[in-house]
């Protein structure tokens, strides 16, 4: 009975920290070809009435295979906490599609990590984004050109 005690505590104490930052992200771009590149910029404001938050990490809970992430950023930019009512503003990642990464939109969660003490790892704060992959300007300069060649095929055969 102890231990499921405690970890009812603990679940709870970590479901907790859940939405304590205001997180907002933009990217320069989302739509997106494979090899190009995107940079997410993210503004964290931590509430008034918060303790002092570290900020310790990103988190991607669903990353596709294809979806390349570099956050190095983020770790060389954001401060180490945000005191409250403090906002910070910067670069958090930037990301690239992969070659063979499928067309079409997929929605990515981001999450801060953190928490009141430095190193934990809860989800401070949550977001999601936006990504349309399409086909590299030289496939579509192919695809196009079979369609016409096609189209003028048909059109002579006549």
């Amino acid at each position: 009975m102890r231990l499921l005690a405690s970890t009812l505590l603990f679940i709870t104490a970590a479901a907790g920290w859940a939405q304590t930052l205001t997180v907002s992200l933009t990217l320069d771009r989302t739509t997106l070809s494979p090899g190009q590149t995107a940079v997410g910029t993210l503004s964290l404001t931590n509430s008034a009435g918060n303790p002092a938050l570290f900020l310790d990490g990103l988190g991607y809970p669903e990353l596709p295979d294809g979806f390349l992430v570099d956050d190095g950023e983020f770790f060389a930019g954001a401060p180490l906490s945000l005191n409250p009512g403090e906002t910070w503003t910067g670069t958090a990642f930037t990301l690239q599609l992969d070659t063979g990464f499928p067309q079409g939109e997929t929605v990515q969660t981001l999450d801060v990590l953190g928490g009141s003490l430095a190193g934990e790892q809860n989800v401070i704060g949550t977001t999601s984004f936006r990504v349309n992959a399409v086909p590299e300007p030289a496939t579509a300069v192919i695809l196009a050109g079979l369609v016409l060649g096609t189209a003028r095929r048909k059109r002579s055969g006549r």
